[in-house]
């Protein structure tokens, strides 16, 4: 018999990474500051809490990388609940990862506004 090398996760060549998500986030919302991401945090959290829709725990995902370039415990606090949500309601590594690629590519493509609160939405 031969041995099989069995990929543990299969990444694709164009997934952003934290840092790239970062760097996006400060090239889009360029005059947002520390609070106003603080409340798109507890905004994607309550939106996740009313569906449990993996796109939304994706959305968390992407406000973390942006709370990145704060230097933000806030940060690794979004990371740290996404990472406890997966556990609890058995979301695997890999449809989150997707599910931030996917939301990714149409954030990409997304014409974005201030809103009061320093937070930005899609126009």
């Amino acid at each position: 018999m031969t041995k099989r090398q069995i990929p543990v996760m299969e990444v694709t060549s164009n997934r952003p990474t934290p840092m790239e998500i970062a760097t996006w986030h400060r090239n889009t919302f360029p005059d947002t500051g520390l609070q106003g991401q603080k409340n798109k945090l507890n905004e994607e959290k309550r939106e996740w809490q009313q569906s449990h829709d993996v796109m939304e725990l994706a959305d968390i995902y992407i406000v973390s990388c942006g709370l990145l370039r704060f230097d933000s415990a806030e940060a690794m606090m979004g990371f740290h609940y996404v990472e406890e949500q997966c556990m609890l309601f058995g979301v695997f590594h890999k449809k989150l990862l997707n599910a931030v690629d996917k939301k990714m590519q149409i954030n990409y493509h997304r014409v974005w506004k201030a809103t009061s609160d320093g937070a930005y939405h899609h126009a």
